[in-house]
């Protein structure tokens, strides 16, 4: 949003973000605290991978590590299982909370995110994770006020650095309801290391290799969501631009509607991938409008993601939004990063209907067996596309395109047989000047699919 800017309104602009942002932390800390003291926050359980759980904490801060010079690194034992069961939101706020902090008072040196098993019994697992830093530490008397509430270790500590001090008495608080323990280990100008443990049941167990090479494949955005269908119900101009210039920057392409009759109507003749459904808007709410939607679906045996969009923060928000049939939540202002973590999250470029086609033919070893066969076929006929584009050979790029069309139709690839489609008809037309671009998506759309594909055999 800054690029189109001269460089002292960029300035100013980041100025005015970074002052939005330290108020929104303040806001959400607040309410957060208000929850947790009233007993209101509540626990949701998924399968997660621990991995991504402690790569992404210190995704959100490479930036500002850069800043400082400093070096930032995430290390997970390898005994630690691959798939947990908890509250993924809440540990990547826990673990969010102290990195931020680590990068915050840390001048020089690095921040490390670390991940190990502790003892393994009964399908559970105790896991510690350590944010470790090598900042300016912490006196003993600053570590007794650390966790609790509005306090920080010292009162230059607030003047020199901001901060409610409410974010480590929040960490606390979520840790317990857990059945876990934080704490602390610090000495002034030495660092510190803090460290939670938690008991978390053991998830469904995915196949090591096919998740290791689904992570190594993982494309950048572009590629991957490029052929993403989404939707952004909102009223408001300047949010609508705001919101469809992030969509933009992580490679998606959106369509845009004023109110939740014109979302209605929109779903009923696209079947869009994502709908980012503003819940207050004239004619008819968001709430209204998820609602209509849900029943027209129904009668259709299909359903669209919808993902809340609001300003509300209070408790019971989310909660009156997924029972208004909507599948996630975004707050406002929104940020990039959760828009990317919605997309990331909900879009599946993989037909559901075509892989449950698959399934009922046979078991799991063989719809395993017939991913790997599409996937390595695929791979070798995106290389021959490749040279072929190259050499200028049309007919090889044709019947390349139309072979590999059929196959990824079968697998319910959608994306990959729509960009097949178009390959075949330029090199039909003997235009191929358009086909890198085409096989560049091609490529982050086979990337996303074989993602996609190998967590559907994993869990056959």
């Amino acid at each position: 949003l800054f690029r189109s800017l001269a460089p002292q309104q960029a300035e100013y602009a980041r100025t005015i973000r970074g002052a939005g942002d330290a108020l929104l932390g303040v806001i959400n800390d607040i309410l957060d605290f208000s929850k947790a003291e009233a007993g209101g926050m509540t626990l949701e359980v998924t399968d997660f991978d621990p991995r991504a759980l402690a790569e992404d904490a210190v995704a959100l801060f490479t930036g500002k590590a850069k800043e400082k010079g400093l070096a930032l690194a995430a290390r997970v034992d390898p005994k630690v299982p691959s798939r947990l069961r908890g509250d993924v939101g809440r540990l990547r706020q826990i673990l969010s909370n102290l990195v931020g902090n680590a990068v915050k008072f840390t001048d020089h040196g690095s921040v490390t995110v670390e991940a190990r098993l502790l003892d393994e019994a009964e399908a559970r697992a105790r896991v510690r994770f350590e944010v470790r830093d090598t900042g300016i530490g912490i006196s003993p008397e600053g570590r007794e006020r650390l966790f609790k509430a509005f306090t920080q270790a010292d009162a230059s500590t607030t003047r020199k650095y901001g901060g409610t001090g409410l974010g480590l008495a929040i960490s606390k608080k979520l840790v317990e309801a857990m059945g876990g323990d934080i704490g602390v280990d610090a000495e002034p100008g030495r660092g510190s290391t803090f460290w939670l443990e938690v008991s978390l049941p053991v998830g469904a167990a995915a196949d090591p290799a096919s998740e290791a090479k689904a992570r190594r494949s993982v494309p950048p955005p572009v590629g991957a969501w490029g052929r993403s269908k989404i939707l952004v119900a909102e009223d408001n101009p300047i949010n609508q631009r705001v919101v469809l210039l992030q969509l933009g920057q992580l490679g998606c392409r959106a369509d845009v509607v004023a109110d939740g009759r014109e979302a209605v109507a929109a779903t009923a003749a696209i079947p869009y991938d994502i709908v980012f459904m503003d819940c207050q808007m004239p004619e008819m709410d968001g709430f209204e409008a998820t609602a209509q939607i849900r029943r027209r679906e129904e009668r259709l045996g299909r359903r669209t993601v919808i993902v809340a969009m609001t300003a509300n923060a209070m408790e019971g928000d989310r909660e009156r939004c997924l029972a208004a049939g909507m599948d996630d939540y975004v707050p406002k202002p929104v940020r990039p990063e959760a828009l990317a973590e919605a997309v990331r999250r909900w879009y599946k470029p993989v037909d559901a209907a075509a892989v449950a086609g698959l399934l009922a033919l046979g078991d799991g070893a063989m719809f395993r067996e017939l991913t790997e066969q599409f996937l390595g076929d695929a791979e070798r006929r995106a290389a021959e596309l490749g040279k072929s584009a190259a050499a200028g050979d049309f007919e090889a790029v044709r019947l390349t395109a139309h072979t590999l069309k059929g196959s990824s139709g079968t697998m319910g690839a959608r994306g990959v047989q729509d960009l097949c489609g178009q390959l075949e008809a330029a090199a039909a037309a003997k235009d191929l000047s358009g086909a890198p671009k085409l096989l560049a998506v091609l490529a982050g759309e086979l990337a996303a699919v074989a993602d996609a594909l190998r967590s559907a055999a994993a869990k056959a």
